[in-house]
C-alpha cells in the first residue's frame, strides 16, 4: 500500500479506503476500487479538490505503476513488514517477569491514569499542578515497561472505553514512552516523552464537541477548526512556568509531516523535533487501531502496512520501520489463526523475526478450547506459522484474560 499525490493517480490503479476518520481529512480520496480507463474520472477527482490517495500496489494493474512501485505477486504485507523488522534488530531488554504477572499492575496503571486524564480534560484547562500530578503515573508506566513491556503495550489496545479522547491520551503516552526507550533516549529525558503523550491533545478541550465527536468526515471548514487543537494546546501549556520543551514540542508538532504538508507550522524534515517525529507515528497508529462509534478498529498488521506506505512522506525515514520493530509485525494481543487451523494469541514479540512471535494456543485445529494455555515459540516450529489475523467478531474470549495466565518469558 502506498500513499501518493492525487496528481499521480492513473487508470488501472486500485484505490483503498484506509479508514480516514483517524485524520478526519477531507482532502483524502477514499472511494475504494480500481480507477477505470476513462480519464474524465481522474479529472473529476482532481476538480473536487482531493489532494492524496492510498493505492493498493498488488491490486493495481502493473502497467499503471512506475517500475519502482511494482511488487511481486507473492509479496504480502506481512512479508514487507517482516523485512523491515529484520533489517535492524530491535534490542528490547529481556523481561524480568512474565506478562501474566505484570498484567494486574499494567491494568491498574491504565485505570488510574485514565481517571487523571478524564478529570483534566473535563475541567477544560491545564495547569502546572496537572504536570506535577502526571509525573508519578508516567514513572509507573516506565517501571512497568522495564519489567515486561508486552503487558502495558498489549493492554493499551485491549481496554475498552466509552470516550476515545481519554484512552487515546493514555495510549499515546505508553507507546511514545516505549518507543523513546527503545530508541535509546537518555533516562533523564524518557519520562518527558510520556508526559508529552498525556498532554498532546489537551487543545481538543477548546474544539466544539459537535466537531470533535462528529460520526462522519468533517467538512473543510470543520477540519480547519479541528486543526487548531495543536496550537491551542501549545498556547495553554506554554503559560505554565518551567514547562518542559518536549511536552510543548509533542503537543505542537504531532501533526507535522516529513514532507512539510502537516500542520500547524508546515514544518518539514529535521525542523520537526524528536518528540514530534515519534508522536506523529504513535498518534496515527493508536487512532487507526482504536474502535470508534462510527468505525471498527483496524487490525494492527493492516495499520502498519498503511503507515509503511506513508514513510518518507508523512514520516521521517526510518521512524516507521523502527516502530514496526518495536511492536513486531503482530503486536501483543493480536488473535491469529495458525497454519494448522488452531487459534492463538500473540503474547510476546521476537526480536529475531517479526512474523514468528511467542503465542499462547487457545483452540486446537478442530476449534476446541485447549484445557490450559499452551505457550509456543513460533521461531522454533518449522511447520507452524501465522496464517491470518482474526477480528473481534471471529472469536469468543477475552484476550486480556488469556494473557493473565501466561507465566513464561519470551526469548529475546
Amino acid at each position: 500500500m502506498k500513499k501518493v499525490n492525487i496528481t499521480d493517480l492513473k487508470p488501472g490503479m486500485y484505490v483503498v479506503n484506509p479508514g480516514d476518520s483517524w485524520l478526519m481529512n477531507p482532502f483524502l480520496y477514499t472511494h475504494e476500487g480500481k480507477i477505470e480507463k476513462e480519464t474524465s474520472i481522474i479529472e473529476n477527482i482532481l476538480d473536487s479538490g482531493f489532494l492524496e490517495v492510498f493505492i493498493d500496489l498488488k491490486r493495481s494493474d502493473p502497467d499503471s505503476l512506475p517500475p519502482d512501485w511494482r511488487v511481486s505477486d507473492d509479496t504480502s504485507t506481512e512479508d514487507i513488514l517482516n523485512r523491515q523488522s529484520e533489517e535492524e534488530k530491535w534490542n528490547t531488554p529481556l523481561p524480568t517477569v512474565p506478562i501474566g504477572e505484570e498484567m494486574a499492575e499494567a491494568n491498574k496503571i491504565c485505570s488510574e491514569t485514565l481517571d487523571f486524564v478524564r478529570g483534566m480534560i473535563d475541567g477544560n484547562h491545564v495547569e502546572g499542578e496537572h504536570v506535577e500530578i502526571a509525573q508519578p503515573f508516567v514513572e509507573r508506566m516506565l517501571n512497568s515497561l522495564q519489567r515486561n513491556s508486552n503487558a502495558l503495550l498489549g493492554l493499551c489496545k485491549l481496554r475498552m472505553s466509552d470516550n476515545y479522547t481519554y484512552t487515546h491520551c493514555v495510549n499515546v503516552a505508553v507507546f511514545t514512552l516505549s518507543f523513546a526507550r527503545g530508541l535509546g533516549v537518555p533516562e533523564d529525558k524518557l519520562q518527558l516523552y510520556g508526559l508529552a503523550g498525556l498532554f498532546h491533545d489537551i487543545g481538543k478541550t477548546m474544539v466544539p464537541q459537535e466537531i470533535l465527536n462528529a460520526p462522519r468526515k468533517l467538512t473543510n471548514l470543520e477540519f480547519e477548526v479541528m486543526k487548531t487543537h495543536s496550537s491551542r494546546g501549545y498556547e495553554q501549556l506554554s503559560k505554565i512556568p518551567g514547562i518542559f520543551q518536549e511536552i510543548l514540542d509533542g503537543t505542537y508538532q504531532h501533526h507535522e509531516k516529513y514532507n512539510g504538508l502537516g500542520y500547524p507550522l508546515n514544518l518539514k524534515s529535521d525542523e520537526i523535533s524528536m518528540a514530534g517525529k515519534l508522536m506523529a507515528v504513535v498518534d496515527i497508529y493508536d487512532a487507526l487501531t482504536s474502535q470508534r462509534v462510527y468505525k471498527p478498529a483496524m487490525p494492527a498488521v493492516k495499520v502498519l502496512g498503511i503507515m509503511y506506505g506513508m514513510r518518507e512522506q508523512d514520516f521521517h525515514p526510518g521512524v516507521v520501520e523502527s516502530f514496526i520493530r518495536m511492536l513486531g509485525v503482530y503486536p501483543v494481543g493480536t488473535v491469529v489463526k495458525l497454519t494448522d487451523g488452531s487459534m492463538a494469541v500473540v503474547s510476546g514479540i521476537n526480536n529475531n523475526s517479526g512474523t514468528k512471535p511467542q503465542v499462547v494456543l487457545i483452540k486446537d485445529p478442530k476449534g476446541k478450547f485447549v484445557p490450559r494455555p499452551v505457550v509456543i515459540e513460533l521461531e522454533k516450529e518449522a511447520n507452524l506459522a501465522i496464517d491470518t489475523c482474526l477480528l473481534p467478531n471471529q472469536y469468543n474470549f477475552k484476550v486480556d484474560e488469556i494473557l493473565k495466565n501466561v507465566q513464561e518469558i519470551p526469548p529475546v
